[in-house]
């Protein structure tokens, strides 16, 4: 597809398939001439009902000129394909000002000047920071990680949990994918960084303490699910930092949080993707 319909496709792609599942995008060339890839895994059983889903939306998406030059593309990979697959797209990337995400396999590459690089391998959940959802998370999230006690809630391979802990701030993450929170896990320990505790739930753990920062990066009507947890684990003077929501959803997610209590402060967006941040006054 064309550049300029990446961001469309992969809100199509997220939206269908949940935020469990690993996407990214691969460019080749500048990108006002370069066409695009983006790609979305999803679990087997899940499969069948996922394609029709994203078939019906994209030709509706194309009646509208929203998608114009996007073609669906579905092929089974095995396990091991999928992990391996990332090698030929991740490489050494700036995510946000000082801060750069390197796979294990670029093990020669340093960051320019006083720049901090991580260490991140995605295997097989959703996070490798080439995402625009990750990066409008991570920029927004950046101002408010000193001293920060943090909850990352769909941590997905720890992006956003490793950067608070490289800022300093007491990380408690969790997701309801288990390769996820095994990437997590794992990615501490890669940038020999702590983290308070990395738990397998859908919502926030009870056993979770209340924070000064929650940062999300999940699907809009996800996080208008959860808005009422947020607001109850956050200190007063606490925000939440949220991304992964498009305009489609942006509605039914923005009344919820207004619902909650909590009050828009920043709003940014990214093409198709918009991400939020809000106060518990």
């Amino acid at each position: 597809m064309r550049c300029a319909d990446a961001d469309p496709a992969a809100a199509l792609l997220q939206t269908q398939t949940g935020y469990a599942s690993a996407m990214d995008q691969q460019w080749s060339g500048d990108r006002a001439a370069a066409t695009a890839r983006v790609y979305a895994f999803v679990e087997p059983a899940r499969a069948d009902a996922v394609v029709r889903a994203v078939r019906a939306r994209l030709v509706s998406l194309q009646s509208t000129g929203i998608l114009r030059s996007a073609r669906l593309h579905c092929a089974a990979v095995r396990a091991e394909d999928w992990s391996e697959s990332w090698k030929r797209f991740f490489r050494p990337l700036k995510v946000a000002e000082g801060l750069y995400v390197v796979p294990p396999w670029e093990s020669a590459f340093r960051p320019p000047g006083e720049a901090a690089s991580l260490s991140i391998d995605p295997g097989m959940a959703f996070g490798t920071g080439q995402h625009a959802t990750t990066k409008l998370a991570l920029r927004l999230s950046l101002p408010h990680l000193n001293g920060a006690t943090m909850l990352d809630v769909g941590c997905g391979s720890g992006i956003l949990a490793l950067a608070g802990a490289l800022k300093g701030a007491k990380v408690y993450a969790c997701d309801r994918d288990p390769i996820a929170v095994s990437a997590t896990r794992l990615n501490f320990k890669r940038n020999s960084l702590n983290v308070m505790a990395v738990r397998r739930a859908s919502g926030v753990p009870a056993s979770f303490p209340i924070a000064s920062l929650i940062v999300a990066n999940i699907t809009g009507d996800v996080l208008a699910a959860l808005a009422g947890r947020f607001a109850s684990h956050l200190k007063t003077g606490g925000v939440v930092v949220t991304s992964g929501i498009t305009r489609r959803t942006s509605e039914i997610f923005c009344a919820a949080f207004a619902a909650a209590g909590l009050r828009l402060v920043r709003r940014r967006s990214a093409g198709e993707w918009l991400a939020y941040v809000h106060l518990r006054a």
